[in-house]
């Protein structure tokens, strides 16, 4: 559903568009190569332009985009929040030479999102290797409170048996065993779709989950309903833009902001 980029970024960037507006549009463009105005052909690419719009609407529902179906008018919700994390999925579809900070900022939103959906209480964790020791035992311990197997961190570190996860997320129920876990894999580009999910059982290896943890596969594409449907059984509860952007399109606390701040400094707009 590519095709649908230049009329989300159109419409984040005028925030209101009428069938009215369209169809002045299509008159300009008509009236420079064709006299189309009025005939059934250019009724037929009105109509088309604006069922894209509405799609839009549908998907992302009215949090982020609003539908009058008497004036026939889509509008960004007025309450709308998360344009700057919108524009970084846009952009990370987009853009095949992407740099850590901006792989980062998309993991960042990922868990915010997943947070949101988990609601009050849930807690995340950063999984960087690259940047950061991980005491596995110690992480296990202090914050996941589940148990790490007998000389987990040797396997944690080990390069070869090494289980993926770019984020953990979870909420408890009290401070006993069995709460919720995801682990999530992202993979913001274009070609996620040969990206591998988190195995779930390399991990149970490492920490003895009460409760088998949930895998998430978060892509900054727009998947239609066939495509989450079949892709869901083979890569886990997936998180695609319209997901991530819907849960997080009124949400206004601290750590969002600090988010927003910092994709806003990529200087996207």
């Amino acid at each position: 559903m590519n095709d649908l980029i230049e009329l989300e970024k159109k419409l984040l960037e005028i925030r209101s568009i009428s069938k009215l507006d369209i169809r002045r549009e299509l008159e300009d463009v008509s009236n420079e190569s064709s006299n189309m105005d009025n005939t059934p052909e250019f009724e037929s690419q009105v109509n088309d332009e604006f069922k894209k719009y509405k799609l839009l609407a549908k998907l992302f529902g009215a949090n982020v985009f609003q539908y009058s179906e008497n004036e026939l008018v889509i509008e960004v919700n007025p309450q709308f929040k998360s344009k700057p994390e919108y524009l970084l999925c846009l952009y990370c579809i987009e853009k095949s030479d992407k740099k850590r900070e901006e792989t980062s900022l998309f993991e960042k939103i990922v868990a915010e999102a997943l947070q949101q959906y988990l609601g009050i209480g849930s807690e995340h964790r950063l999984i960087d290797r690259e940047k950061e020791f991980i005491d596995i035992e110690k992480f296990c311990r202090e914050e996941l409170q589940e148990r790490a197997f007998s000389g987990a961190q040797k396997t944690f570190k080990n390069s070869a048996n090494t289980p993926r996860c770019d984020v953990i997320v979870w909420k408890k129920i009290d401070n006993r065993a069995g709460k919720i876990v995801c682990l999530v894999q992202c993979k913001s580009g274009k070609h996620w779709e040969d990206g591998h999910p988190v195995n779930v059982e390399m991990w149970k290896k490492i920490i003895n989950f009460a409760v088998a943890p949930l895998p998430v596969f978060a892509v900054s594409d727009l998947l239609n309903e066939d495509e989450l449907f079949s892709r869901s059984s083979e890569k886990g509860l997936i998180l695609d833009r319209v997901r991530i952007i819907s849960l997080l399109a009124n949400v206004e606390h601290d750590s969002i902001k600090q988010v927003r701040q910092e994709i806003q400094e990529l200087g996207l707009e």
